[in-house]
């Protein structure tokens, strides 16, 4: 299954590589030990800003797409591992 379709309206991607996104959101949003409730909503679109670059540049592995946007902040990401997605 194709993961990523170019289509003359941008990139398309299937429910798999969107799944892939919204699990790595969240493994960023555990990384940062705030309150999500109470981030402002321009960290929260950065943060997804970011994974949607990722992912549009090929990167759709959960981990590895939220290590990336850890690392692009400057944070530390040596403990995210996938287990914490469960």
């Amino acid at each position: 299954m194709t993961q990523r379709l170019n289509s003359s309206a941008g990139i398309v991607l299937d429910p798999n590589a969107i799944e892939s996104m919204m699990m790595a959101y969240e493994l960023v949003s555990r990384s940062l030990h705030d309150d999500t409730s109470r981030r402002p909503e321009v960290v929260k679109q950065v943060i997804a800003k970011h994974i949607l670059q990722r992912a549009e540049a090929g990167e759709l592995e959960p981990v590895a797409l939220a290590k990336g946007v850890l690392r692009r902040f400057g944070l530390d990401d040596s403990d995210l591992v996938a287990r914490d997605l469960r």
